[in-house]
C-alpha cells in the first residue's frame, strides 16, 4: 500500500523521440506525472524532457507473503537508432517489498523423484512479538521432512523469532514399487506461539503439495480433462523408464460409449486404438465426448489402458496394470436432472434433494411436482404437502426441496417414494416443451417394527430355484434370530451354504435383511402341481422383535416332474346310486397316446358318458387331451358297514411313450362311501395292545338315526373299558345320535401275572333303548381285542460288531420278581461270537441267575478269524436251567433268540460269479430278468453254462 520512486532518464539528447513502455507484474502499480496508479505506464522522453521520475505502490492485496519482490520491466522504442531495445536495453526494476498481511508465507512447490529431495521455503510474513514453533507432518509414509537437509523424519518443528524463511527439505523413499505420477500432502500447524494476537495456534497455514515422480518402470498418464458433450480434449501417456534394449512397449486404448479417442491428432477416432511406446517420449491422445441428446446431467467417462505387446517383459509385462483417465463431461442436452438419491426416515429426519435445467433456458420453465402416498415435499419455508410448483429460469437453474416421510402404522421395512416432476408452464418451448418430465425416489428407512418380505408367494419346478428377501423394518435393539423351516417339500439355503429343510439366521442393526433361497424337492413321487410351506420363527432381546412364530407363510407353488398318473381330489358318494366325479391325467406330456384301463371294485361302478356305468372303462389319453373325467356311482347292498371306500385301479395297458408311461399298474383312486344300512360298527378295529396298556376304537351307527340309540358295552374279564374320561370298568353305556354318531372307546387289558402268550378279549355291545325303529331293541355283536403278554425275560438289542472290534455289551433282566433265584443259560450258537460276563473271558457259554428286575450286563465281542465272509450274523440263545418260580419262569418257557450283525475285516478273495434274484414272481406267459457276473475282471474269458428245468426257458 506504500510508494517508492525511482527515475528513468537518457544519457545523451536523443534525435528523435523515445517512448518507454513500463510494465508492473501483479505485485506493484506505477505511475507517472500525476497519473492514476496502473499495471502498465507510457512515457515519452526527448531533447526536452531527458529524464522522468516513476512512482511504485505495492499492492496491498490479503495473501501472507512476507518479504517479497515485484519486477517492473522496460521496453523502449524510438527513430532514434541509439536508443531501441538491442542498443540500449533497459534493466528490470526489482522493488522490495515489505507484507502486511499477517500469516505464514509459503514459497515453492517441490517437484521430488523418488529416492531424491527437493525444497520450499516457509516462514512468518510479519515480525513476530514472539516465538513461534510451526509443526510441520507430511501425511504418508514414504515421505520425509528435514529442516537441515541431513535428518529426516515424518515430522519437524521449526520455531521462528523474525522473518527470515527456513528451507524444507522434501525426501521420499525409494521403492521398487511404479505408482506412477503422485502427489503428497505436507501440512503445517501452529503448536506453540509467544504472539497469540497475530500467530494463534489455530490460525490455517496453507499445505504444500510435492509432485513425486517415479524412477521405475510404468506407463505415466497426464490428465486432467473437464469436457462438454461434443467437445475435444487431450491427455499425455508415455513410459516413466526406457524399455531395455531400446524397444517398444504396445498400448491398446478403449474408450467407453461416452467417447472416442484418437492418436494422430483429431482426424481419426475410434473407440479403440493402438500406440507404440519408445523411450520416455509422451504421446498425445485426443479425446471427443458424444454428443448425444441423453438428459444425463454432469456425468463420466472411463478411458482403460493395456500393455498387449513389449519388447521389455520383464519391466512392462502383458497385463501390467495401468490407471484409467476419467473424463468429467459436462450435459448440453436440454432437460430435467436431480441431486443423488436421498434416505429419510419416518418420523424422523428429513431429506433435500435439487431439481435443475441441464441447460440454460430462454425463459421461465415452470416445474410441478406431486409425491406419492409415502411422502411430502416443499420448497424453502413453505408448508410440506403432496403436491408443490417451482419456476426456474437463466437466473435461477435449480431448486432445493425438502422431503418428509409420510408417518404411517404400516409394517413396509424400507420401501420408496416417487416424486414426479413436470413441465407445465414454459417460455422456451424448443428446450422446455410442456409435458417435460422426470421422477426422483426417495428410500425410506419404516419406523414400524415388524418382518418384511420381498414377496410371500414363489414358483419353482421340482429341483428348481426361486428366491425370497426377510427383513427387518426397523432397526433393532439386539440380534434377531429367525429360524426358517420348510415342509417337506422343499429345502432351503442361506448364501453360498447347503440346503436343508431348516434355516437359522440372524439380523440385526449391520444387517436388516437376508435374501433365502427355496428349491422344490425333486422327488420321484407323482403328485401333480402342489405346494410347499415356509414358516419362521422370531426371537430376540429386543421386545418388538420377539414375536415367535409368524402367522403369515411363505407359499412356494411346486411343479410336478414325475411323469406318471395323477388324480384330482377324493370323493364321498352314499349308497344306493349316490355318484361322484374325478379326474385322471397325466402328469407330464406323453410322446405319444397312452392307453389306460380303469377297473372298479365291488362297491362302485364307472363311467364316461354320466350314462353307461360298469366296472371298466378304457381311457385314451395324449399331448393334447392330458385328463378324462370319471363318474363313479357307490353300489347298493345290505351290508353294515359305515363308512368304507371303494378302490379303483388303473393300468397303463399301451402306450407309445415306454419311458415315461411304461405298461403295468399305476396308482389307485380311493372313494369314500356312505352307508345306507343301519347298524353299528367299529373302527379302528380290532385293535391290538399289550397287557396293563391301553388301546383306542371307534363305535359308531352306520347311518344317522332319527333319535337317540342307547347302547351298552360290556367286557369279559381280560379287559376293562372306558367312554368320556370315565374311570375303566366292564361294562359302559353310550347315546349316540344324528348329532353324535360316534363315540370314542378305551380299552385296557388286565396285567396279570399269568404266562399266557398272545390272547384276546372280548367286547359286546347290544341296543337296550332306541327312538329310531331301525336300530331296535336287543340288536347286539361283538368286537375282539388282541392282547400280547408282555415278555417274562426283557433282552435289549445288541449292536452291530467288528471282527477285532472293541466287545459290545446288552443286558438281560427278568420282567417280574420271581418267588425264588431263577438261572438262565447264554449260548453262542455259533462260530461267529463269544459272550463274557466279566468282559476279560469270553467263552461261547455263560450263566446268569436273577433273584429279581435288576439287570445283568453280558459282553459279546465277534471272533476274529481269517475268513473273508462279508457281512455275516450271529445267533446268541436262552434257556431257563433252574427256575425257583415255576409259575412265572417254568423250564420250558421260551426266549426269543438275539442275532448280531458283524462287520468283517478280512479281504474277500476275487472268485465268485454274482446272480441277482428274479425281478419278480413269474406267472406262465411273462417273462423275467436276473443278471449274472463276475465279482472281478477274469485275466481270460469265462464261459457259463445255464439250464432250466421242465417248467421255464
Amino acid at each position: 500500500g506504500q510508494e517508492g520512486t525511482y527515475t528513468i532518464s537518457l544519457t545523451t539528447e536523443p534525435t528523435q523521440d523515445v517512448t518507454v513502455t513500463i510494465t508492473a507484474d501483479e505485485q506493484s502499480l506505477i505511475s507517472v506525472d500525476g497519473e492514476e496508479f496502473a499495471s502498465q505506464q507510457v512515457i515519452t522522453l526527448n531533447q526536452s524532457i531527458l529524464e522522468k521520475e516513476i512512482k511504485v505502490q505495492a499492492v496491498d492485496d490479503d495473501p501472507p507473503e512476507g518479504i517479497h519482490s515485484s519486477i517492473i520491466t522496460h521496453s523502449i522504442a524510438s527513430d532514434d537508432t541509439n536508443y531501441s531495445n538491442e542498443n540500449t536495453p533497459i534493466d528490470d526494476v526489482s522493488a522490495t517489498i515489505t507484507d502486511n498481511d499477517i500469516g505464514i508465507v509459503i514459497i515453492g512447490s517441490p517437484q521430488v523423484t523418488e529416492g531424491s529431495t527437493d525444497t520450499y521455503e516457509i516462514g512468518l510474513s510479519t515480525q513476530p512479538t514472539g516465538d513461534v514453533t510451526v509443526t510441520i507432518t507430511a501425511d504418508n509414509d514414504d515421505t520425509e521432512i528435514s529442516v537441515d537437509g541431513t535428518n529426516f523424519g515424518s515430522s519437524q518443528d521449526v520455531t521462528f523469532s523474525n522473518l527470515t524463511l527456513q528451507t524444507i527439505t522434501v525426501r521420499v523413499e525409494n521403492d521398487e514399487e511404479f505408482k506412477g505420477l503422485r502427489d503428497r500432502t505436507i501440512k503445517h500447524a501452529i503448536t506453540e506461539s509467544q504472539d497469540n494476537t497475530n500467530y494463534p495456534l489455530d490460525l490455517e497455514i496453507p499445505d504444500v503439495t510435492a509432485e513425486i515422480t517415479d524412477d521405475e518402470p510404468g506407463v505415466v498418464i497426464i490428465s486432467n480433462l473437464d469436457l462438454t458433450e461434443g467437445d475435444i480434449g487431450t491427455y499425455e501417456i508415455g513410459l516413466n523408464t526406457p524399455p531395455v534394449g531400446g524397444g517398444s512397449v504396445t498400448v491398446t486404448i478403449t474408450a467407453d460409449p461416452q467417447t472416442r479417442i484418437s492418436i494422430d491428432g483429431g482426424i481419426n477416432f475410434a473407440s479403440n486404438q493402438e500406440i507404440q511406446l519408445r523411450g520416455t517420449t509422451r504421446q498425445t491422445i485426443t479425446v471427443q465426448v458424444f454428443d448425444d441428446t441423453g438428459v444425463e446431467g454432469k456425468h463420466e467417462s472411463t478411458i482403460s489402458h493395456e500393455i498387449t505387446d513389449s519388447s521389455d517383459t520383464t519391466n512392462y509385462p502383458l497385463g501390467q496394470e495401468i490407471e484409467d483417465v476419467t473424463i468429467e463431461i459436462t450435459d448440453n442436452d436440454p432437460g430435467l436432472i436431480f441431486s443423488d438419491a436421498i434416505a429419510i426416515t419416518e418420523g424422523g429426519d428429513e431429506g433435500t434433494y435439487t431439481v435443475a435445467l441441464n441447460t440454460l433456458p430462454t425463459g421461465e420453465v415452470t416445474v410441478t411436482l406431486t409425491a406419492d402416498d409415502d411422502s411430502l415435499i416443499k420448497v424453502g419455508e413453505g408448508e410440506f404437502a403432496s403436491g408443490q410448483v417451482i419456476t426456474l429460469n437463466p437466473e435461477k437453474l435449480q431448486e432445493t426441496i425438502t422431503v418428509q416421510a409420510a408417518d404411517d402404522e404400516l409394517v413396509e421395512g424400507t420401501h420408496t417414494s416417487t416424486i414426479s416432476h413436470e413441465v407445465t408452464q414454459t417460455e422456451d418451448n424448443t428446450n422446455y416443451p410442456l409435458g417435460t418430465s422426470g421422477f426422483f425416489t426417495a428410500t425410506i428407512t419404516d419406523n414400524n417394527p415388524g418382518i418384511v418380505f420381498s414377496e410371500t408367494t414363489l414358483s419353482a419346478e421340482e429341483g428348481q430355484e426361486d428366491t425370497y428377501t426377510i427383513g427387518l423394518s426397523t432397526v433393532p435393539t439386539s440380534d434377531v434370530t429367525v429360524t426358517i423351516k420348510a415342509d417337506d417339500q422343499s429345502l432351503i439355503k442361506v448364501g453360498d451354504g447347503e440346503f436343508a429343510p431348516e434355516q437359522e439366521i440372524t439380523l440385526n442393526a449391520e444387517t436388516l435383511e437376508k435374501e433365502i433361497t427355496v428349491q422344490g424337492l425333486d422327488d420321484d413321487q407323482v403328485e401333480g402341481d402342489h405346494t410347499s410351506k415356509i414358516s419362521h420363527e422370531i426371537a430376540s432381546e429386543d421386545q418388538d422383535y420377539d414375536l415367535g412364530e409368524l402367522p403369515e407363510e411363505i407359499t412356494v407353488d411346486i411343479g410336478d416332474n414325475d411323469s406318471g398318473l395323477i388324480f384330482s381330489q377324493a370323493i364321498t358318494i352314499t349308497e344306493n346310486n349316490g355318484s361322484g366325479t374325478y379326474t385322471v391325467s397325466l402328469n407330464t406330456p406323453p410322446t405319444g397316446e397312452v392307453q389306460i384301463t380303469i377297473q372298479a371294485d365291488d362297491q362302485s361302478t364307472i363311467s364316461l358318458d354320466d350314462i353307461n356305468f360298469g366296472s371298466q372303462r378304457i381311457i385314451s389319453l395324449n399331448p393334447e387331451t392330458l385328463e378324462e373325467t370319471i363318474t363313479v356311482r357307490a353300489l347298493p347292498d345290505t351290508v353294515v358297514e359305515g363308512v368304507h371306500t371303494s378302490t379303483i385301479t388303473h393300468t397303463v395297458t399301451s402306450s407309445e411313450d415306454l419311458e415315461n408311461y411304461p405298461l403295468g399298474e399305476g396308482p389307485s383312486y380311493t372313494a369314500n362311501i356312505i352307508d345306507d344300512d343301519p347298524g353299528i360298527v367299529f373302527i379302528d378295529g380290532p385293535v391290538s395292545v399289550q397287557e396293563g396298556q391301553e388301546g383306542i376304537y371307534t363305535v359308531a351307527l352306520s347311518t344317522r338315526p332319527t333319535g337317540d340309540v342307547t347302547v351298552k358295552l360290556t367286557a369279559d374279564d381280560q379287559s376293562e373299558i372306558k367312554v368320556d374320561g370315565e374311570d375303566f370298568a366292564s361294562e359302559q353305556v353310550i347315546t349316540l345320535n344324528a348329532e353324535t354318531l360316534e363315540k370314542q372307546i378305551t380299552v385296557k387289558p388286565g396285567d396279570d401275572d399269568q404266562v399266557e402268550g398272545d390272547h384276546s378279549s372280548k367286547i359286546s355291545y347290544e341296543v337296550t333303548a332306541s327312538e329310531d325303529e331301525n336300530y331296535t331293541v336287543g340288536l347286539d355283536g361283538e368286537l375282539t381285542t388282541n392282547i400280547t403278554d408282555p415278555a417274562q425275560v426283557v433282552i435289549t438289542p445288541i449292536s452291530p460288531l467288528t471282527e477285532g472290534g472293541e466287545p459290545g455289551e446288552y443286558t438281560i433282566a427278568l420282567n417280574t420278581v420271581p418267588a425264588g433265584a431263577v438261572e438262565i443259560t447264554i449260548t453262542a450258537d455259533d462260530d461267529n461270537s463269544e459272550i463274557s460276563l466279566d468282559g476279560v473271558t469270553f467263552s461261547k457259554e455263560v450263566k446268569v441267575t436273577l433273584e429279581n428286575t435288576t439287570a445283568e450286563t453280558i459282553k459279546v465281542q465277534a471272533v476274529d478269524d481269517d475268513l473273508p465272509e462279508g457281512e455275516q450274523s450271529s445267533t446268541i440263545s436262552y434257556a431257563i436251567t433252574s427256575s425257583g418260580d415255576l409259575d412265572k419262569y417254568p423250564l420250558d418257557l421260551e426266549i426269543p433268540s438275539s442275532q448280531i450283525t458283524i462287520t468283517d475285516n478280512d479281504a474277500v478273495v476275487p472268485g465268485k460269479v454274482e446272480i441277482s434274484e428274479i425281478s419278480a414272481p413269474v406267472e406262465e406267459g411273462e417273462v423275467a430278468e436276473f443278471t449274472i457276473n463276475l465279482d472281478t475282471v477274469p485275466a481270460g474269458a469265462v464261459e457259463i453254462k445255464i439250464t432250466a428245468d421242465e417248467d421255464s426257458e
